[in-house]
């Protein structure tokens, strides 16, 4: 039963690319936290029925750390990138990890036909964008993606929701403008940014630009998630997805939120609800 960068461009390469590894603390943590969930969720399925795919990066990370953690070998990397691409192929430590050049989109697009060569296995996609300047295109993805998931596996997806990166500064903005009215100005700005790139995913109750606070944001974003989740299996009404993680934090100059859903039957959830 069990059988990543969207259009990837410069842009759209890993928050905190440029940091070493072993300086983003965070990262290394929800790598960490992931494996530990995988475990529970794969507890007495064979390593070999397990596929996991996600954005390697130049040192396929999360990749060696499914491998060393779970004993998993069907490990596909997708980069865009030419010159990461060049990279990953240099720097895999096993040579069971297939490195594929190409976006996200793409992926997404054809994944029907890649899953084919894991007919029996089920798979663990992670989504591990950073540009906040694609964002619609993220959550469009997640949806699609979701909406081809079987039961039993699992999606997680990590997204940039800096609020600062909903607004630019005007420069002739008045610095000596009250605080509450220039705190309302920049709130309508990011939140018109917000509907300009997710208009159909946002939730009705935003609150009033004069009382939204840094966390509201977050809350906005989570919603976002959780409406493209309903909407990715409506084609598949024996279907439904548990929230399994929820995650915010700071990934050096990003703040990132990533969430974690599992696809089960819904009558497997009835079950599960009934035994709480």
């Amino acid at each position: 039963m069990f059988r990543g960068e969207s259009k990837a461009g410069k842009e759209e390469k890993m928050s905190g690319d440029k940091v070493a590894y072993n300086l983003r603390p965070n990262k290394f943590v929800e790598r960490q936290s992931f494996i530990e969930l995988l475990g529970y969720w794969f507890n007495g399925v064979v390593p070999e029925k397990v596929v996991y795919v996600s954005f390697g990066g130049p040192q396929l990370e999360d990749h060696k750390l499914v491998h060393r953690g779970l004993g998993v070998k069907n490990l596909v990397s997708l980069e865009n990138d030419a010159i990461v691409y060049g990279r990953q192929l240099f720097n895999k430590h096993f040579s069971f990890i297939k490195c594929l050049n190409i976006s996200s989109s793409d992926f997404v697009a054809d994944f029907d036909k890649f899953s084919e060569q894991y007919d029996d296995k089920q798979f663990v996609i992670w989504l591990d964008y950073a540009s906040p300047k694609e964002r619609r295109e993220q959550i469009i993805e997640y949806q699609a993606l979701l909406g081809k998931l079987q039961q039993g596996d699992i999606l997680k997806l990590t997204m940039n929701v800096s609020p600062r990166t909903l607004d630019k500064r005007q420069i002739d903005e008045d610095v000596f403008e009250p605080q509450t009215q220039l705190l309302e100005t920049i709130n309508q700005r990011r939140v018109e940014k917000l509907r300009e790139q997710l208009e159909e995913y946002l939730p009705v109750d935003i609150p009033p630009y004069s009382e939204i606070k840094s966390n509201d944001y977050v809350r906005i974003f989570a919603s976002v998630i959780q409406k493209a989740s309903s909407l990715g299996l409506q084609s598949s009404p024996r279907l439904t997805v548990i929230p399994l993680s929820l995650f915010l934090y700071q990934d050096s100059a990003h703040q990132m939120l990533t969430a974690t859903v599992g696809v089960i039957s819904k009558t497997e959830a009835e079950e599960k609800r009934s035994d709480l």
